[in-house]
């Protein structure tokens, strides 16, 4: 399952690792999920993107995404390992990022 869900996602990945940005669309329960997908692409690719409800951005509704309770944790799971990807794919080390360093506290 893992290894057809890679090929999968290989050739989005790949397309888009080679853009400078991205928006991701998002309707009804989709809207969050695109705002936490963008955050979790910011995160683990330095790309520039952003996570709009569809009727927000040039008022359009042509490739949002659409989602009901039921499937969220499906999209969610699948847009955050899309995102790995793209982080590898453009050399990313999204295990190690930049900027993040150790707290330290003391009693």
């Amino acid at each position: 399952m893992a290894a057809r869900f890679r090929r999968t996602v290989a050739t989005p990945a790949a397309q888009i690792a080679q853009c400078s940005g991205i928006v991701i669309l998002g309707t009804g329960y989709g809207a969050p999920i695109a705002r936490e997908a963008a955050l979790k692409f910011k995160e683990s690719t330095y790309m520039h993107v952003e996570g709009f409800e569809a009727g927000e951005f040039r008022h359009v509704r042509l490739g949002a995404m659409v989602a009901d309770p039921y499937n969220t944790l499906t999209w969610l799971v699948t847009l955050q390992m899309l995102a790995l990807h793209v982080a590898r794919t453009r050399g990313v080390d999204s295990d190690a990022p930049r900027g993040l360093t150790k707290a330290v506290t003391s009693e």
